[in-house]
């Protein structure tokens, strides 16, 4: 039985811990902070319980295939409740002509009506995005008519390219695990290996072959030009193109290939575990404790040392884990290490630099993704016209990402795009009675000077409250706030070790995706491997359990090599 140690316990490190304890490894797992989760943490005051970050769960089938590995289901471990609205999508002034009026067919999309008051005269009707094959049709006539048959075929590619996904380029390290070349060779045999694992699938299924000739534009063209050259009406294009926020890049620079995403919203629709995202987090955590696995928290990895000097070479193992807690100076000395955390942390501080696999000039020229400010409100009394998620868009829809995307010195984003939560729609055990828990998230440069406190950045969110309030017809939502916690990306940096702040994780441009994001396996430590956001298949949480289920695959393989 080897002794693991993993470091970090957001979903990706718990995960890990789980199925290492699973397969007979005495596990510990070390966390910095007071709470396990990770972003996925819980904020409780005054009543009110938040989610700190994700709110959508999507792709289900991920969270449910890794429950039946412990004999159990996320039926059995989450109460998930269907939202019959994916989300509702606020319009910007520009489309106050284009989107369907208020009571019209398309804006009660499968009997699923629209507020028609409270809502500023110079807006349009907000719309409701409902998974529904005819109802999407109907919206997609009403804004740009003729446009049903594109929109059928978007959506039948995307259900295609997800299934392909999901069988080859997910549950994947391509290869690399078994260690061989590393840099563009292999990359070069990785990919190799995924166009033969296609091409043995389009030998079985006539869908993949359809969508085989595809691929090479799909991998090197852009998500916006691939949706703007279908569909030329604003909302609708805006529709199909967000998504990329999930994947924490900018539709110009998002590969194609990821309008698989519209699967996710569009097709499959959208569930919420009553109780918030902290009842998953408390279930994995369930399964790493159950399978023998030990989970420190408040404490705070300091460095990974290498094995002893052997004449003029070191040993390039990490023969100890070195944390600092409230009883002092905690010393392991592991077998195996799994890295669930921040790369970049990890990288640059806490392995010696002879033992740094990605040098300093690599990560200057690599995309951090977006960074966010979030805002969380403690509402007294409800807010008017909001469902569980709520997008609201600007006009200025490309400027809005060039400010998002500009670089990492950029300052808070103008215009700007809100999402607004408001899970006590859905759960009223989050919110006192009577009252609105809500979750405010702007997509913004991932700039570490940004911090909560700021007079700037504070007066900041007093706008886009401001905003919010205005467009749901609560003009005093900021005068009604009983609880305010705003995080903005300096924040990350400093309670995540974010890198440069990001919310989520490296942008999924086509040079950090797949083959090309980092591999579970260190390059030049042999007994650290790595799970989470910087690894494939990439950001998100049902991508980082995988990640996990990645890593262990390979700890295996290792093991018995």
């Amino acid at each position: 039985m080897s002794e693991v140690v993993v470091i970090g316990a957001g979903i990706a490190g718990l995960a890990t811990a789980a199925l290492a304890a699973q397969d007979g490894h005495d596990v510990t797992v070390l966390e910095r902070r007071d709470q396990v989760g990770g972003r996925a943490g819980t904020h409780e005051e005054a009543g009110y319980l938040f989610d700190t970050g994700p709110s959508w769960y999507l792709m289900p089938e991920v969270f449910d295939a890794f429950f039946r590995r412990f004999g159990t289901s996320a039926a059995q471990e989450l109460d998930l409740i269907d939202l019959p609205v994916s989300y509702r999508l606020f319009p910007g002034h520009r489309h106050a002509d284009t989107a369907p009026a208020a009571g019209s067919d398309t804006a009660s999309a499968g009997d699923r009506g629209l507020p028609s008051a409270g809502h500023a005269d110079s807006f349009p009707s907000p719309l409701d995005i409902v998974p529904d094959r005819e109802a999407l049709h109907t919206l997609a006539e009403a804004l740009e008519p003729g446009s049903s048959a594109a929109l059928d075929d978007h959506l039948d590619s995307a259900s295609r390219l997800y299934d392909l996904a999901s069988v080859h380029a997910l549950r994947t390290d391509f290869g690399r695990e078994h260690r061989g070349p590393t840099g563009l060779a292999g990359r070069v045999r990785s990919l190799g290996g995924l166009g033969s694992g296609v091409l043995a699938a389009a030998g079985r299924d006539p869908g993949t072959r359809a969508v085989l000739p595809q691929l090479p534009g799909l991998l090197t063209g852009s998500l916006r030009d691939h949706v703007h050259a279908r569909f030329r009406q604003p909302l609708l294009r805006q529709i199909l193109l967000y998504p990329s926020v999930f994947l924490a890049t900018d539709p110009q620079r998002t590969p194609a290939l990821y309008h698989l995403m519209s699967r996710m919203d569009l097709i499959d629709g959208v569930q919420y575990p009553r109780g918030g995202f902290g009842t998953l987090i408390d279930a994995f955590a369930r399964l790493a404790r159950d399978a023998g696995a030990r989970i420190r928290t408040g404490a705070d990895v300091l460095s990974l040392r290498p094995g002893p000097r052997r004449g003029r070479r070191w040993d390039r193992s990490i023969a100890e884990v070195v944390a600092r807690t409230a009883d002092g100076i905690l010393t392991l000395e592991p077998d195996w290490v799994v890295a669930a955390c921040d790369l970049h942390h990890v990288e640059t501080r806490l392995l010696p630099p002879a033992l740094v696999s990605v040098p300093a000039r690599v990560w200057e020229k690599r995309d951090p993704g977006m960074g966010a400010l979030t805002i969380l409100l403690g509402v007294e009394g409800r807010v008017p016209g909001l469902q569980h998620h709520n997008l609201f868009f600007t006009d200025d829809w490309e400027a809005n990402f060039a400010s998002v995307f500009g670089g990492r010195a950029a300052g808070p984003p103008e215009p700007a795009s809100t999402y607004v939560c408001a899970p006590s729609v859905t759960d009223a055990g989050v919110a006192p009675d009577g009252c609105e828990n809500l979750f405010i998230l702007v997509p913004f440069p991932a700039n570490p000077s940004l911090r909560a406190g700021q007079a700037e950045l504070e007066a900041y969110a007093d706008r886009v409250i401001d905003s919010v309030g205005a467009r749901v017809g609560a003009p005093d939502l900021r005068q009604r706030t009983r609880v305010r916690r705003v995080q903005a990306p300096g924040d990350f940096a400093h309670e995540f070790h974010a890198w440069s702040g990001t919310a989520l994780g490296p942008a999924h441009t086509l040079g950090q995706s797949a083959m090309f994001r980092d591999s579970v396996v260190s390059p030049r430590v042999p007994n650290l491997l790595r799970a989470g956001a910087f690894t494939a298949p990439g950001v998100g949480l049902p991508m980082c359990v995988m990640s996990a289920e990645n890593a262990i695959d390979a700890l295996r393989f290792l093991e018995g090599a």
